[in-house]
């Protein structure tokens, strides 16, 4: 060679299979290249010095799917699964695999394979890095979700029973209450009786007592319903929302008689539940939106369902008074109102009886409404899986 002469260049071909080459024995994670029957045609060297650390006959030369199948290899008993994975890709089902496994020295690996060609050969690409920091995380993870689902369930199972109890004391006040309200009606009548023609304040007054004495008689009629609500066993079947609608509108028709009431109802859902329990919630419903409209010259009240997700949405609309959204809220509880009882009478209980239907259905209700623009009172129940398209 002459001084003018120059060596020969190496091909970008050469140069990028030497490049990667230097890449693939620099990986700190354990590598190794298997061939189509999945022999080791290469390691690098992170790969031979776990191996020979542990003392495993998986270098260079070595069917690692055999070997895994043996139990001889990093997977011990869990060889079998790593060789069944290894099978799926030699055979082409799969193009990669992922899996965790426990090493024999009760660290836990991540593998990953993943199928490539070279000249219409194929090979298997296997890496896999110590995830043992990440597995006992995730166990820990997983005993405290089941720590705190037990803790729920064991609160709930409490609540429950603690709530048993107290519609079962509420019942039985409401019962014992009954008695001493009739012995009032009894009396007010008498004393109307003895006092015959009496002037205009005691009139006032007498009628004060009779409305006090009905209105309480209403509050404990309306609290044994709250308590039977609650405490009713269910029984479960399917339930037809179009008939149970219709039940509850033939209920309320007394409220809409000499009205102009416009109806529109359905079409509705079949969902599984107790018949008796549903149709109180709607007349519920309904006999609100026909209170809250008795001021408009025309009513309309819409019954409408949709599915949402998993879930099952039937809605009552209706064009009343409507209320401030921020008290939405309020609405279901027990005795709780947002008119006065002059303009709209009423105990205050229908919407509190149709909340607990509904959870006792694993259902939820709210409402949406602006004062003056009506209001939407919407029952959520769990929706029956959809069927294939």
């Amino acid at each position: 060679m002459t001084a003018h002469d120059h060596p020969p260049h190496p091909t970008m071909s050469a140069l990028m299979h030497a490049a990667t080459a230097t890449a693939f024995d620099a990986l700190t994670a354990q590598a190794a290249v298997l061939d189509e029957r999945g022999v080791i045609v290469h390691a690098n060297p992170a790969w031979t010095a776990f191996m020979a650390a542990h003392q495993h006959p998986c270098d260079v030369g070595v069917n690692l799917m055999e070997v895994s199948a043996r139990g001889d290899g990093p997977c011990g008993a869990d060889g079998a699964r790593l060789a069944a994975a290894l099978q799926t890709l030699l055979r082409g089902d799969h193009p990669a695999v992922d899996l965790e496994y426990p090493c024999t020295d009760d660290r836990w690996l991540a593998l990953h394979a993943r199928t490539f060609h070279v000249q219409n050969e194929a090979y298997v690409l296997v890496v896999q890095e110590d995830a043992t920091s990440q597995h006992l995380a995730d166990a820990r993870q997983q005993a405290i979700d089941e720590e705190v689902r037990r803790a729920v369930r064991d609160r709930t199972s409490d609540l429950r029973e603690e709530n048993s109890d107290l519609n079962a004391f509420i019942g039985a006040v409401s019962h014992d209450l009954k008695t001493p309200v009739r012995h009032i009606h009894g009396f007010l009548g008498q004393l109307r009786r003895r006092l015959g023609e009496v002037g205009a304040e005691e009139a006032r007054l007498l009628g004060i007592l009779d409305h006090a004495t009905n209105r309480l008689d209403g509050m404990i009629d309306e609290l044994l319903a709250l308590a039977r609500v609650a405490s009713t066993p269910l029984h479960f079947t399917p339930v037809n929302l179009n008939d149970t609608v219709h039940a509850a509108r033939a209920a309320v028709h007394v409220d809409a008689e000499g009205r102009d009431v416009h109806w529109e109802i359905g079409p509705l859902p079949v969902i599984h539940g107790d018949p008796h329990l549903l149709e109180l919630a709607f007349t519920n419903l309904l006999s609100n939106a026909l209170k809250y409209t008795a001021r408009r010259p025309r009513t309309h009240i819409r019954v409408a369902a949709e599915r949402q997700g998993d879930e099952l949405h039937v809605s009552v609309r209706d064009n009343g008074v409507g209320f401030p959204p921020e008290q939405a809220t309020r609405l279901f509880g027990a005795f709780q109102r947002l008119h006065a009882e002059r303009d709209f009478p009423g105990i205050g209980m229908g919407l509190a009886n149709v909340k607990r239907i509904v959870e006792r259905h694993e259902g939820r209700v709210w409402a949406d409404s602006e004062p003056g623009a009506g209001a939407t009172f919407t029952v959520a129940f769990p929706a029956p899986p959809e069927g294939p398209a």
